[in-house]
C-alpha cells in the first residue's frame, strides 16, 4: 500500500467516525488509486455519507414539525415508515402497514 492509499483510508476512517458521532461529514474526493479496492471503498463511503446526510436532513425537518417534505428515495435510513409514524401519530384506527400500502401503491 502506498502513501496516497494510506492517506485515503485514514480519510475514510475519519468520515465514518464523524458519522458515528452523529455529525454530517463532507463527501470524500474520489481519486483513482492503484488499488481498485481503495477506490471502491471511497465510492461506497461517499454513498454512505450521502445517505446519512439525507436521513439527517429528513429527520431534522420532521423534528421541526415540517411534515410536507419529500421522503428521500431509496434511503433505508429515512424510511416511509418513519415518516408515516410522525405524520399519523395519534390518529387511531389506521395501521402503519395500511398506510405504507397506500403510499407505495402505483399511481
Amino acid at each position: 500500500m502506498n502513501i496516497k492509499e494510506t492517506q485515503t483510508i485514514e480519510c475514510v476512517i475519519k468520515a465514518i467516525s464523524t458519522i458515528i458521532k452523529g455529525e454530517m461529514p463532507q463527501q470524500l474526493d474520489l481519486i483513482e488509486h492503484d488499488s481498485h479496492k481503495v477506490t471502491e471503498l471511497v465510492s461506497t463511503t461517499n454513498r454512505l455519507i450521502k445517505s446519512f446526510n439525507e436521513a439527517n436532513d429528513f429527520i431534522s425537518s420532521l423534528a421541526q414539525g415540517k411534515l410536507n417534505i419529500d421522503i428521500p428515495g431509496r434511503n433505508y435510513l429515512a424510511s416511509k415508515e418513519l415518516y408515516l409514524k410522525f405524520v399519523f401519530k395519534g390518529k387511531g384506527g389506521v395501521s402503519t402497514g395500511r398506510l405504507l400500502a397506500a403510499v407505495n401503491r402505483p399511481h
